[in-house]
């Protein structure tokens, strides 16, 4: 498994989208991110929604509050996003790993996403992605060169363009839970 990087939150979901796409979503600078909110209490309870931005598909994650969250790639094309909770002092990482290796059970489908730049933004949905600039797409660096308020809170994923599913599970582990949200491709463009 390969350690990606991280993602940061005060609280509230992160949306999952393309890297071209995600560049319109204003989040608190317009009602993005209200509207986002209010889709989230109508559904069903699970860990996240199936949304539109610029077009295409893309999912919004919610990990339960503020926090890190951790991604690792689990294959050449998939991806896992992970939040741990812990009462455990020094226990994170060893509860992380546990949930990183358990295996998936019941899974809440969230939705695909569709990645067309080759890019998966991961923002903390209060925050705008007009942080992700041009030279972004083309870069290697994880963090968009653009202007964030929260530091760490978007991370740019090189991903193979194509359709992917999102799945989300909780498992608990020796010590805590792990939220997990997978990240798999449905077809390669």
């Amino acid at each position: 498994m390969d350690y990606v990087g991280t993602v940061s939150s005060e609280g509230g979901p992160f949306l999952l989208a393309d890297g071209r796409a995600i560049r319109v979503w204003r989040g608190l600078q317009t009602r993005d991110y209200e509207k986002l909110c209010d889709d989230l209490s109508a559904a069903a309870p699970m860990w996240g929604i199936a949304v539109t931005v610029d077009g295409r598909d893309a999912v919004a994650w919610e990990p339960e509050g503020g926090c890190i969250a951790h991604m690792y790639g689990t294959s050449q094309h998939s991806l896992v996003l992970v939040r741990v909770f812990t009462s455990e002092l020094g226990r994170a990482d060893a509860v992380r790993d546990a949930g990183i290796r358990a295996p998936v059970g019941a899974t809440d489908d969230i939705g695909r996403i569709d990645i067309d730049s080759g890019i998966l933004t991961v923002l903390w949905a209060p925050e705008s992605g007009a942080c992700v600039l041009d030279k972004d797409l083309a870069g290697t660096n994880p963090r968009p060169s653009g202007t964030v308020v929260i530091e760490g809170s978007c991370l740019l994923v090189r991903l193979e363009p194509g359709r992917y599913r999102c799945a989300a599970d909780s498992v608990d582990v020796e010590d805590g839970t792990v939220l997990r949200c997978r990240i798999d491709p449905e077809s390669a463009r």
